[in-house]
């Protein structure tokens, strides 16, 4: 006489038919973890952090987005790690430490938001005047801070207490006059001081000028204003 045969508990905690929306969940779960793991081994080798966003068209052109942001960024190849299509917001601010919907960092996001990163020894070297290209537009500038930073970071969060200290609200001819103090003769603050000046000073032209810090402390982070933010075309 055959004996019975037992099903190990493990096969009965699933169901005889995948059900489509647990499937789904375990895969957004993997993927998550994946992006995750990336993300975070490019915060933790670069410390520049670039973010562009698609410039809305009122012609509602239609563009290959992939094929647009690898163009736009070819003259850079060598200099930036690209991200080659858009990135997961979501899985990325967590990363960070950001909200994707707060005020209050490098966010907000929109539905296409393309990354780009680079490892620099001094303020100087990094790309603050990448033009647009009628399609895309630099939106954001990230900094790291303490270990692994470049040189003369640590002198734009004074200068930073100073602006907000004089004025309540900043805007591009007041981060540009606190950039431009002293920029005739080194005299005060020394060469990094001079270099966190004009870090400000370039992004004051870019309108990049809203400062914030992740809730680690280990990134400084600039974003334009939300309403200047180019929606997706």
């Amino acid at each position: 006489m055959k004996r019975p045969v037992t099903i190990p508990k493990w096969v009965k905690r699933y169901p005889a038919v995948p059900n489509a929306a647990q499937f789904k969940q375990l895969e957004t779960k993997v993927i998550d973890r994946y992006l995750a793991k990336e993300y975070n081994r490019l915060l933790s080798r670069y410390n520049a952090i670039y973010r562009f966003n698609w410039i809305k068209h009122n012609d509602r052109k239609v563009i290959d987005l992939d094929h647009t942001w690898k163009q736009y960024m070819k003259p850079y190849t060598g200099q930036l790690y690209l991200l080659k299509s858009k990135i997961n917001t979501r899985v990325f601010a967590k990363c960070m430490g950001l909200l994707p919907d707060s005020n209050n960092n490098i966010t907000p996001w929109n539905k296409d938001t393309r990354m780009a990163f680079q490892s620099v020894s001094v303020l100087e070297q990094l790309l603050l005047d990448l033009p647009s290209n009628g399609d895309l537009q630099l939106t954001g500038v990230g900094v790291r801070l303490g270990k692994g930073a470049m040189e003369g970071v640590s002198e734009i969060e004074p200068l930073l207490e100073e602006a907000q200290n004089r004025y309540k609200d900043l805007d591009y001819n007041k981060l540009l006059s606190i950039a431009k103090q002293g920029q005739k003769g080194v005299g005060a603050g020394g060469e990094s001081r001079q270099a966190a000046k004009l870090f400000l000073e370039r992004l004051a032209k870019q309108n990049i000028m809203h400062p914030s810090t992740t809730t680690d402390g280990q990134w400084l982070l600039f974003s334009r204003d939300r309403e200047e933010e180019p929606p997706i075309p």
